[in-house]
């Protein structure tokens, strides 16, 4: 089956080849060459509103210095970090990706001619759907829970041989060689410490990689629908786990 991963990599810049396309292909070409020229007649009035003209470039990255100087500063006001610390850090390093997006948007696209306009807007739509995805990552940075004291104890206990938790250990594949494969099977099953098990999580359902993991005593999982490649994988072997840590393996 094939996977499309909209907007990454090729597939997104097959993706907009795709809908330019059809847009042609609707409309008459006079008529979409006669749209596409007006939008890049009126994007040309409202980028050069927004020309800097020849103010000084130690004035335009001001506002960088000044947030790079906070980020920096927070470190002496908050040695343990805390939801506000990283709320405030996350804040202003959204402001600085928003100020770049508000520059690339008004400043930078190439819009001279369709060809150019529609590569250099693709390229900033991509660019907006990573910032987004770093917008989501620095939210979910804010709320976290101080679990230190107990990681302290937990590894003091360990070390007395107090507390042993199970390790399962996970390998997912599919469609290496079985040599590499076997190398990396070998080296989790010599593991020293008792209490783990090793998973064979094997996404291209050899019967050789079967044999391999029952002759090694490992688990061996093959789903049936391999959906979301190695996430999925990871996530289907994590479903059957029962072990209090995970260590993940790849086999190249």
């Amino acid at each position: 089956m094939i996977k499309l991963r909209w907007f990454t990599g090729l597939q997104g810049v097959l993706l907009g080849i795709a809908i330019a396309l059809l847009w042609f292909w609707q409309f008459p070409a006079d008529r979409a060459l006669d749209m596409l020229s007006a939008l890049v007649s009126s994007w040309h009035r409202v980028q050069a509103s927004f020309v800097v003209g020849d103010t000084n470039w130690l004035i335009l990255l001001l506002p960088t210095i000044l947030i790079g100087a906070v980020l920096f500063s927070f470190k002496e006001v908050f040695p343990t970090p805390t939801w506000v610390s990283r709320a405030l850090i996350s804040a202003l390093l959204i402001s600085l990706g928003i100020r770049y997006q508000l520059w690339r948007f008004f400043s930078t696209l190439n819009l001279s001619d369709p060809i150019n306009g529609f590569l250099s807007s693709l390229l900033f739509v991509m660019e907006f759907i990573t910032f987004i995805n770093s917008v989501g990552y620095l939210l979910q940075t804010i709320p976290s829970t101080n679990r230190s004291a107990e990681a302290t104890d937990l590894s003091l206990a360990v070390l007395r041989g107090q507390y042993r938790p199970w390790v399962d250990v996970l390998i997912p594949t599919c469609g290496e060689p079985l040599p590499v494969l076997e190398r990396c099977v070998l080296g989790c099953t010599s593991l020293t410490y008792p209490r783990h098990t090793v998973w064979v999580l094997d996404d291209a359902g050899r019967p050789e990689v079967a044999a391999l993991a029952a002759a090694n005593g490992c688990r061996y999982q093959h789903r049936p629908q391999r959906l979301h490649a190695k996430a999925g994988n990871l996530n289907a072997g994590l479903a059957r786990s029962n072990g209090e840590l995970i260590a993940v393996f790849d086999a190249d």
